[in-house]
């Protein structure tokens, strides 16, 4: 009867350790894991390519371009693009589109010492913020940048066809979250928009 006891306790036991397993490796909203991204060509290859405005860019010279296209599943979440250039995580079902949406991301940085990052469709909403990731060390290394420079985040305007500024990496601000030992700058969004990194 005692063994039998100790059988039902170790077993128990075992089982509240496997419940237990891997808790700390879960992704966290700022790190999800690549398994919430799905990709499919053949679906892909059906919805129509997103329109590209770059008028920002007319008369610049791009030194360097990065792009990344995914088919993000709105009732899962899903992460976009690379930590080391621009990473979005969107919540689960607060797509406005209300489906799976091919996004697009396109990093530009140009002759002019500047590093403009294009997010399509620019008509993509979130009923909840989506937390978006801007890493600037590809302009901060052209720079031979120091950890004492300023940087600026400002965003396209389209009606008035200027940079607006949003706030610098001097500004403390809670929203606006810069990080200049691992060079990015993170903040929610509620939709997408054209955003442009430069040097103070």
């Amino acid at each position: 009867m005692k063994t039998k006891r100790w059988f039902v306790l170790l077993g128990l036991l075992v089982v509240f350790g496997l419940q237990n397993i891997g808790c700390d490796r879960m992704p966290s909203p700022t790190a999800p894991s690549d398994l919430s991204v799905q990709t499919n060509d053949e679906i892909a290859a059906k919805r129509k390519a997103p329109n590209v405005d770059l008028e920002p860019l007319e008369g610049l010279t791009i030194v360097k371009s990065w792009s990344d296209e995914k088919l993000i599943r709105y009732y899962q979440g899903g992460a976009l693009g690379k930590k080391n250039v621009a990473f979005l995580y969107i919540f689960p079902e607060t797509m406005s589109t209300g489906e799976d949406t091919k996004v697009s991301a396109q990093v530009f940085l140009t002759s002019e010492d500047q590093l403009i990052f294009n997010f399509q469709p620019d008509y993509l909403s979130f009923s909840e913020p989506a937390n978006l990731y801007l890493n600037y060390k590809l302009l901060y290394d052209k720079l031979n940048g120091n950890e004492n420079d300023t940087f600026v985040l400002s965003w396209w305007n389209p009606d008035t066809g200027e940079w607006e500024e949003i706030t610098s990496s001097d500004t403390n601000n809670q929203e606006f979250k810069w990080d200049k030992r691992k060079k990015f700058v993170s903040f929610p969004i509620d939709h997408f928009s054209i955003y442009l990194i430069s040097k103070d």
